[in-house]
């Protein structure tokens, strides 16, 4: 017998998840993916491959970028002969040393002995594996730490690899990373002219009347996603207001501050999300990092 309870408890986590897969694709968002696209395609009847940077601070959507053209494009068809792959995208680790990035990519190309071999031959197995794998694409996430983040300085070894790599391949590369990894490109021209397009993709602000205005937009998507019948739009100017002093504009934080505060009220059975409910996920997620709640201030309004 299944009792009223666990319906509950049940029609509580359908609801919940469906909060957590919100995915919201905005103007931003569907811009770079569209560069992306264009450096994808236009590479298979270009003379040269064109390359992209993109480039974003912590929390503005880069990797959920990265991982959903992967999602929309990537596809690996099984031949009698070999394996054909679409797209080789991976993350640079940290602290980046040649051997493990040159390792990590061929076990991403499915290398059965990555680990094996001298340096010189585990690359030219990577550039041979790129090519009877049919790689139309390659994706690199957390190209920042080609820098060594505690003195700023670029791994010059790697550096000069990742170029001969870039030439010998002929392979569009769409790199995204912190705003440091346009350090690599200044210190080396070559691949400075290769990666001619670049792309910032910035947090959402309120400098401008058309910036509140597409943060309202944004958030007013949101707030349709979210399954309550009675949802009040999170567009209206207060409200918009205080979503954007919590979140600093990035998509990460404010996606957190809205998935924590629907969980509460779903949690509660109310009829939908209030700012009780955004004051108590303020308090988990972002408290430390401000000076106010804004969510328990009636007129609030920032700087």
């Amino acid at each position: 017998m299944v009792c009223a309870v666990d319906l509950d408890i049940d029609n509580q986590m359908e609801r919940i998840k469906i909060v957590e897969d919100i995915r919201i694709k905005h103007p931003r968002f569907n811009h770079a993916l569209k560069l992306i696209q264009d450096c994808h395609q236009h590479s298979k009847i270009a003379a040269e491959p064109q390359c992209l940077l993109i480039t974003a601070p912590s929390g503005a959507g880069k990797t959920t970028l990265f991982r959903q053209y992967v999602k929309m494009h990537d596809k690996i068809i099984y031949g009698n002969t070999r394996t054909k792959r679409v797209i080789l995208s991976d993350e640079v680790p940290s602290p980046t040393r040649l051997v493990v990035v040159v390792e990590s990519l061929l076990e991403k190309l499915g290398d059965p002995f990555p680990l094996r071999g001298t340096l010189g031959n585990k690359r030219d197995r990577l550039i041979k594996l790129i090519k009877d794998c049919q790689i139309e694409l390659i994706m690199l996430d957390e190209f920042q730490h080609f820098v060594n983040s505690e003195n700023n300085k670029l791994n010059y070894e790697v550096a000069e690899w990742f170029k001969s790599l870039v030439n010998i391949t002929n392979k569009p590369f769409v790199l995204f990373g912190l705003e440091e990894s346009r350090i690599v490109m200044e210190v080396n021209e070559q691949l400075d002219g290769r990666f001619s397009v670049p792309y910032h993709l910035h947090p959402f602000s309120f400098n401008s009347q058309s910036d509140k205005e597409e943060f309202r937009r944004l958030v007013d998507a949101i707030s349709k996603q979210l399954p309550f019948e009675d949802q009040p739009t999170f567009a209206e100017s207060g409200m918009a207001t205080k979503l954007m002093y919590a979140s600093d504009g990035t998509m990460r934080r404010l996606m957190n501050l809205i998935r924590r505060a629907a969980r509460i009220a779903i949690e509660r059975n109310h009829p939908h999300v209030d700012e009780n409910h955004f004051s108590e996920a303020f308090e988990l997620f972002t408290r430390f990092r401000k000076e106010y709640n804004p969510f328990l201030i009636n007129d609030f309004e920032f700087e």
